[in-house]
């Protein structure tokens, strides 16, 4: 059974990345520009498709997005990786029919990028350590861009986010 989901998580790996390199071409997602500062909700909606067609067809994915930009001091690249972190990591931590829901908003000075998932949760037969990788990468990046990283709920419900400063307009 271990095996069976381990291989579930790489085959929803490598979907995500073919339908990255489709859409995207060989320049990838990088080549979309990277100013000093990049609006979350633009990055949101444009890569919200790509994730919707890399998802398992049990997820539904869910956008919610501030009606006005959200600047922040990270690069397209950067808030690209976050998001289908969030993404992947809310998949791996739930089973059977599940929606996820990828939100960005802002809470005073800080935009706040967020994936809640709820479906059914297994954190028992789970594979932990892809949810350990995701979790470790999100950590790293929350560092390398200067964002704060939590993590609330179960395996059935839960929300990770990544709170970042917000750009001056």
């Amino acid at each position: 059974e271990a095996c069976a989901m381990i291989q579930e998580q790489v085959t929803r790996c490598a979907r995500m990345t073919r339908t990255l390199q489709l859409r995207c071409g060989d320049a990838g997602l990088a080549s979309r520009a990277a100013a000093a500062s990049c609006d979350a909700v633009r990055v949101l909606r444009d890569i919200a498709p790509v994730l919707e067609d890399a998802l398992s067809r049990r997820i539904t994915l869910i956008v919610e997005t501030a009606e006005d930009e959200l600047l922040v001091n990270a690069t397209a690249e950067d808030l690209q990786t976050a998001w289908l972190l969030l993404a992947y990591d809310a998949a791996a931590r739930v089973r059977g029919n599940a929606r996820i829901t990828l939100r960005a908003g802002e809470d005073g000075r800080e935009v706040v990028l967020s994936a809640e998932a709820s479906g059914t949760g297994d954190a028992a037969s789970r594979a932990v350590v892809q949810t350990a990788s995701c979790a470790d990468a999100l950590a790293a990046l929350a560092q390398r861009i200067g964002a704060t990283h939590s993590s609330i709920g179960d395996a059935a419900q839960s929300t990770r986010s990544l709170r970042l400063a917000r750009a001056p307009a």
